[in-house]
């Protein structure tokens, strides 16, 4: 189809295993005395530090206190980035353990388990920093926690205003980008966010009202695409019978499901889509 030629090669992406609304609720924060730094308080006493010390450079801070070195501890931990303006999720988390987090290493300096990672702090986007620390020797212990930063601008500046709110993560909203190919059976149309695709993301048929030259069409299918990057996703409609002949026109709708628990347009952390109203789909 032209749309996807517009908009880029098209590739599946996976939902990523260990969804970010897993994570515990962030701790309590705080200024820490640093003007550029955000401090977050853990369940377990931990410190997650987001400083900017350097113009561009976002500096994480993992530091759980302890006087016992014989301490064994693991560390996962994730960044998911969003759009400072929107809100919108970027892309799916990925790993930064153990690069650039290296592992938990006993630091008497700094009063226990600490480790450090130098992240690229670029304007317009806000760092998600999720982790799980776990202690298993000599006693068993799980600390998990969230942190969230976004960048204030050019120079080393406070955290945004927003920090550390919560989750800026916000529901996938049509970008506008929408096309029906002339003789096709397909109608797709774009949101600003990677898209759940399996079968919760996936609503009834009937949630959609299609119509061509006015009268309505029926939907046989529905598919979720998403492109990553530039971390957007394709709605494809198929349709009975081919779109329409010259001077056609075509609209397309969606009525969000009354049940919460009924499968719905959604992003991978299960942000629905609201119901819109009919919209004009260009044809090619």
């Amino acid at each position: 189809m032209k749309f996807r030629r517009k908009l880029g090669v098209l590739a599946v992406a996976a939902v990523a295993a260990a969804s970010l609304a897993a994570v515990a609720t962030a701790g309590t924060a705080s200024a820490a005395g640093n003007p550029a730094r955000l401090r977050l308080t853990g369940q377990c006493g931990e410190f997650l530090d987001l400083t900017e010390r350097t113009a561009g450079t976002l500096i994480v801070t993992l530091t759980i206190p302890s006087a016992d070195p014989s301490e064994v501890w693991s560390l996962t931990a994730s960044e998911q980035q969003y759009g400072a303006v929107t809100g919108s999720r970027l892309g799916s988390p990925v790993s930064i353990t153990p690069t650039p987090l290296p592992a938990l290493a006993f630091l008497p300096a700094e009063g226990g388990f600490s480790t450090t990672g130098n992240f690229d702090d670029a304007p317009g986007l806000t760092h998600g920093i999720i982790y799980t620390a776990t202690r298993t020797s000599p006693t068993p212990l799980t600390c998990s926690n969230e942190g969230f930063w976004t960048n204030p601008g050019n120079g080393v500046s406070p955290p945004a205003a927003q920090n550390p709110a919560g989750r800026p993560d916000s529901s996938p909203v049509l970008t506008g980008a929408n096309e029906a190919d002339r003789g096709t059976h397909v109608v797709a149309f774009q949101f600003d966010q990677e898209m759940l695709s399996t079968a919760t993301g996936m609503p009834a048929l009937s949630r959609f009202g299609v119509t061509v030259n006015g009268t309505t069409r029926a939907v046989t299918a529905v598919s979720v695409t998403d492109d990553n990057p530039p971390n957007k996703a394709v709605v494809s409609l198929t349709l009975a019978g081919a779109v329409l002949p010259l001077n056609g026109t075509v609209t397309v709708q969606y009525r969000q499901p009354l049940l919460a628990s009924d499968p719905q347009l959604q992003d991978l952390e299960s942000n629905v889509v609201a119901s819109f109203a009919p919209f004009s789909v260009s044809v090619f």
